[in-house]
């Protein structure tokens, strides 16, 4: 990590738009952070993905691609920084959102990117800015 990068997590709702369509401002969004960001990832968060991409509503998004979907996950991992929980936060009024939060603080985040109001709603949380992947985008001058 250079010293003018970012650290940022990012959430499985953004992550999924990203994956399932690779023509979307979501996909475009991750291709220019992963190049210019530093992407915060814990077993809990890594985990939550795989379990999401892997739903049956999203066969038809990966049909004749599920060697994609499988992928997918692994260049993931293979990217991001695993975070060590060492804070955990049970402030969020979704509970499954605490991951992220943890994650965040444990990690040092500059940000959490998401659109989930659950999280949003605590921008921002410990110093660290919770914005929406278009919010975000506007703030750094990334073109969607």
């Amino acid at each position: 990590m250079t010293t003018t990068q970012k650290r940022l997590v990012l959430d499985t709702n953004t992550l999924i738009s990203a994956f399932v369509n690779e023509s979307s401002a979501s996909a475009s969004f991750f291709r220019q952070v992963r190049r210019t960001h530093e992407l915060l990832a814990s077993t809990e968060t890594i985990a939550e993905l795989v379990k999401t991409i892997q739903k049956n509503k999203f066969n038809k998004s990966f049909e004749g691609r599920e060697e994609k979907r499988k992928g997918l996950v692994i260049d993931y991992t293979d990217l991001v920084t695993v975070v060590i929980i060492t804070q955990v936060s049970t402030e969020c009024r979704d509970p499954k959102d605490n991951k992220f939060l943890s994650l965040a603080l444990s990690g040092g985040a500059d940000f959490i990117i998401s659109g989930d109001k659950d999280l949003t709603v605590l921008n921002p949380y410990h110093g660290i800015r919770i914005l929406t992947m278009r919010e975000y985008a506007d703030e750094v001058g990334i073109v969607l």
